[in-house]
């Protein structure tokens, strides 16, 4: 995948063959490849802030050498202040902007 971003950086065309690539074997949303704003519902019109996220995600990720794993992309786009925070595993606590709430308690079946 990582071959294809810097393939999709380098040459124009690319990034038309990376999205039909992207449409066709991942199942997303021609949409959603875009970069359009989505809301997720119809009830809830404000869009989802993707571009901030994955700022965050980067600016984190910059600092650590391994690669990130789907649950640490989750945690650390949702930092408050990603710039100015260390993370020791077992020893710092993070500061955290959850734009949504998860209630574990509940028994949705």
């Amino acid at each position: 995948m990582s071959f294809f971003r810097s393939l999709k950086s380098k040459l124009p065309w690319a990034k038309l063959v990376f999205d039909e690539i992207q449409q066709r074997c991942f199942r997303t949303s021609p949409a959603t490849s875009k970069g359009y704003q989505i809301s997720t519902s119809n009830l809830d019109t404000v869009p989802l802030p993707y571009e901030c996220l994955q700022s965050r995600v980067k600016i984190f990720a910059d600092r650590i050498v391994k690669p990130l794993s789907l649950i640490e992309k989750v945690l650390y786009s949702h930092l408050d202040v990603p710039e100015n925070q260390e993370h020791k595993r077992g020893e710092s606590y993070l500061k955290l902007r959850l734009d949504r709430v998860f209630n574990l308690n509940l028994n949705v079946f």
